[in-house]
């Protein structure tokens, strides 16, 4: 389901080697942790994963996509929810999950009963008609989650999911 090669990055002019020959096989239907220190490229690496960074040397693979930067069928089947949560704050709950949902596609059934679903899973129901920026840090996080599996994601990568 992931897997690099020889994966690494280099930051500063090719002076700073922030992953190095990062090697990893994660198998589905598996949960898997990065642990290390600050700068130990945990974050670094799923940048590269999601595609939103490109990578400096090496080969990944996530859901049988090659990673590269911008790959649109790849965004199509991960979730992602970054160390920052960055929503419309002035948006209700319901109505983020849902305006994320007609990006994916879905239709208006579809986003309605999705957006439910999700709000229940993460036990936000009786603030899906309240406005994000009155939430809650925890509430956010659980927003965030919820938000990043409105695509139904083969593989969601979360970043510091417990902050």
């Amino acid at each position: 389901m992931i897997r690099c090669e020889a994966l690494s990055k280099c930051y500063g002019g090719e002076t700073v080697m922030a992953l190095d020959q990062l090697n990893l096989e994660v198998e589905k239907n598996s949960v898997f942790g990065f642990l290390g220190p600050n700068g130990a490229g945990k974050t670094t690496t799923i940048k590269i994963l999601t595609g939103l960074m490109s990578h400096s040397s090496g080969r990944a693979w996530v859901a049988g996509e090659a990673v590269s930067k911008n790959n649109t069928n790849l965004r199509r089947k991960i979730g992602y929810l970054g160390q920052e949560q960055k929503m419309y704050g002035w948006m209700k709950g319901e109505e983020l999950l849902q305006f994320v949902g007609e990006v994916f596609g879905l239709s208006k059934r579809e986003r309605v009963l999705k957006a439910g679903e999700l709000l229940e899973m993460a036990g936000l129901k009786d603030a899906a008609h309240k406005k994000v920026s009155s939430y809650s840090g925890g509430m956010l996080q659980r927003l965030g989650i919820a938000q990043a599996l409105v695509g139904k994601p083969e593989v969601l990568l979360l970043d510091e999911p417990t902050s």
